[in-house]
C-alpha cells in the first residue's frame, strides 16, 4: 500500500494502467462473448440465471 503514497511511483503505476486499459477492455469483451456463447449452449443456463 505504501507504493501508492509515493507520488512518483504512483504516477508510473497510473500510466502503466492507462497503457494496459485498451487491451484489458478487449480481453473483457472477448470473455463476455465467450461466456454468452457458452451460457446459450448450456442446458442449465436458465437455472443459473434464476439463481444469480
Amino acid at each position: 500500500m505504501s507504493i501508492a503514497r509515493e507520488p512518483r511511483k504512483r504516477k508510473i503505476i497510473e500510466t502503466g494502467l492507462k497503457d494496459l486499459e485498451p487491451s484489458i477492455r478487449e480481453h473483457v469483451e472477448n470473455l463476455m462473448e465467450n461466456i454468452k456463447d457458452v451460457s446459450e449452449k448450456s442446458p442449465t443456463s436458465k437455472i443459473k440465471r434464476k439463481q444469480a
